[in-house]
Order: structure tokens, then sequence, then C-alpha cells
């Protein structure tokens, strides 16, 4: 077992600068949202997360104007609700972005040992090992 950590751990290296890159800067994951299959998925979500922001800002500025304890209470809890639909909109393109960046690494890991695979297969045929 300990050989073989050794010849992955070998085979990685010689292949380092081939998989190692920084991460992708906040944007580009945000834009990456934006390809891919279901882009209109993520173009209603960003348009129902200014939908509601509008909402919610419009219904704050009701309830600071009105003096009724009732339409105090409306205007308070649409704001709120509006508020709670940004979050779940928002953590819900932060799990795309998220499944996004670990699609992305498991590409890189199956690069990773397919490089890994040749290298062996050529050390073999050359009598290596």
């Amino acid at each position: 077992m300990n050989n073989l950590d050794e010849r992955i751990s070998q085979a990685l290296q010689h292949h380092e600068s081939d998989l190692t890159t920084t991460e992708r800067p906040f944007l580009d994951e945000i834009a990456g949202a934006f390809r891919g299959r279901n882009r209109w998925l993520t173009v209603a979500v960003y348009i129902y997360i200014f939908l509601f922001l509008g909402i919610a800002i419009w219904t704050m500025i009701l309830f600071f104007r009105t003096d009724s304890t009732r339409y105090m209470i409306l205007w308070a809890s649409t704001a709120i609700c509006c508020v709670l639909s940004i979050g779940h909109l928002k953590i819900w393109l932060w799990m795309l972005m998220n499944r996004n960046a670990v699609l992305r690494e498991v590409k890189r890991l199956e690069l990773a040992v397919t490089l890994m695979a040749e290298g062996l297969e050529r050390r073999e045929a050359e009598g290596g090992d």
C-alpha cells in the first residue's frame, strides 16, 4: 500500500504544474453560475432577488409612514418575508457556485488520475518498476 502511495505522489509531482491553479475570483464564480444548461434559472433567481428587494424597500417605507398598528404589522411582515426570500435565494446561488467548484475539482482529479495512469504505463513500457 505504501508503494502505491509513493507512486501516486511521484506521478502527481511530475504533473503538478498542469494541475495546480489558484482559486477563481469571486466574480468569475458568479459568472460561472450564468453558464450551463440552467442559466435561465439563475437569471430568474436574480430577477426575483431584485423584485423582492424592491418590495421590501417599498413596504419598509410604508411601514414608517402608517399610523395604524394593523398596517404596521402587515408591512413589517411583508418586508420580513421578502428579506427571508432574498436570503433563501442567495443561499441557493451559493450552493450552485459551490457545486460548480466541486465539479471543477473532480474534473481536475480525473485529469490527475489519467495523467498518472499514462505516466505509469509509460514507465512500465520503458522497463521501469
